[in-house]
């Protein structure tokens, strides 16, 4: 395609961490003109990982289950894109208040 285009992911914890708040925005010109094209909620019941082994997670120290509910921050960010080749820019990763 050739062009550039932002992307934002938000996830939020939400009622006192009992559901993350999921929400995909899309600057299709880069020019800061955002529109939301989904959001949802999880709230660790809706939806399931549907590998069993969740690469080793529901192992020791980590025990999680399939219908583990993500309401922490990680020590790192990760971008990624697979079999495609991408440039990024301006990337960056912020830490938002609770709904």
């Amino acid at each position: 395609m050739s062009r550039w285009f932002g992307l934002k992911f938000i996830a939020r914890n939400a009622d006192n961490q009992q559901r993350v708040h999921l929400e995909l925005w899309l600057d299709a010109q880069a020019d800061g003109q955002w529109s939301q094209l989904t959001q949802a909620d999880d709230n660790g019941c809706d939806w399931v990982a549907q590998d069993a082994s969740l690469d080793g997670c529901t192992g020791s120290p980590f025990f999680y289950s399939k219908s583990q509910l993500l309401s922490w921050a990680g020590p790192w960010a990760t971008f990624r894109s697979d079999s495609i080749e991408m440039d990024f820019r301006w990337l960056s990763v912020r830490e938002i208040e609770p709904l």
